[in-house]
């Protein structure tokens, strides 16, 4: 869907039952795809600003979340 709809901003949660948030962002860069990607998780990692950088993403969210943040 992300690659026909072509989403402008796309909102991944870090933790996806059966699915790996970054890898589905890589395969929507090779795809052709140019959304805008923010992770979004309830704990922050020590990597998460090296992840983010590496798969282009705008930010990270730690939820709870503000909505002024948005």
């Amino acid at each position: 869907l992300l690659t026909e709809h072509r989403a402008d901003v796309v909102f991944l949660d870090r933790q996806l039952p059966g699915l790996d948030p970054v890898e589905l962002m890589k395969w929507v860069m090779i795809s052709g795809g140019d959304s805008t990607f923010i992770l979004v998780s309830d704990r922050l990692f020590p990597n998460w600003s090296q992840l983010a950088a590496a798969v282009r993403a705008y930010d990270v969210l730690l939820r709870p979340f503000d909505p002024a943040h948005i």
